[in-house]
């Protein structure tokens, strides 16, 4: 089973992530807003993958980027954003891909089914495509 960690300020945007992907038979656990314990409930989680938005009340999440991967370095971390820019902005500060909002939900299955299921944090993982 994939693990996936779920980060989306806009509530309903979380929600919706989250049971659709639960409904296709991933793990979820999801959060609305970044803090001083996400850390340790990647380490507690231990996801396979990250979906982290990109635009934070009114701040960007590379500091938290930054943290994920000081800490989780083969954790792939994808950025989800409505940023006109966000392909740019997600090469340029070290995101391992990124989803442009509004996404399709089949978009989302097929991304997180790139990663092996075997990656975990602390563990290799490899995101193709």
């Amino acid at each position: 089973m994939v693990n996936v960690f779920v980060q989306d300020n806009d509530r309903d945007i979380m929600e919706v992530i989250s049971f659709a992907l639960m409904s296709e038979g991933f793990r979820v656990f999801a959060i609305d807003r970044l803090d001083n314990t996400t850390l340790e409930q990647l380490e507690t989680f231990r996801p396979d993958i990250v979906l982290l938005d990109y635009h934070i009340n009114g701040h960007t999440a590379i500091p938290m980027l930054k943290l994920i991967k000081e800490n989780f370095p083969q954790l792939p971390v994808i950025a989800m954003s409505c940023n006109s820019d966000i392909e740019r902005d997600a090469a340029e500060f070290g995101f391992d891909g990124y989803l442009k909002k509004p996404f399709d939900l089949k978009t989302i299955f097929s991304l997180i089914r790139k990663v092996p299921q075997k990656a975990k944090v602390g563990e290799p993982a490899f995101l193709q495509g």
